[in-house]
């Protein structure tokens, strides 16, 4: 019995080796949305969490059309630069902004 348990277990470690990047997939989604939704809450954006959720999932959502699109665009944002793709979230900027220095009037 002992030496199946130990079987089992060196076939886990082997698993969670090779796949270190897909156990907590739920995990880092709950977090990219949390974030999302504090770091739009600084900015005075008034959508919930579950508001946000719901805009993630592509669900009518009650609320500011300008706060909607804020989230749905920050959501983008965080799922391509979480894939490492600094060029695909440069492209999703408008008039890509990383480049172009802000005027302050």
């Amino acid at each position: 019995m002992t030496k199946r348990v130990a079987e089992i277990s060196e076939l886990i470690g082997a698993w969670k080796a090779v796949n270190h990047g897909d156990l907590v997939p739920e995990l880092r989604r709950g977090n990219r949305i949390r974030t999302s939704q504090a770091s739009l809450a600084v900015e005075q954006n008034t959508l919930s969490l579950e508001q946000v959720t719901a805009v993630l999932e592509g669900k009518a959502v009650l609320g500011l059309p300008r706060e909607i699109r804020k989230s749905a665009m920050r959501l983008r944002l965080m799922k391509s630069w979480s894939n490492g793709s600094l060029n695909k979230w440069r492209r999703l900027l408008p008039n890509n902004t990383l480049h172009k220095p802000q005027k302050r009037g």
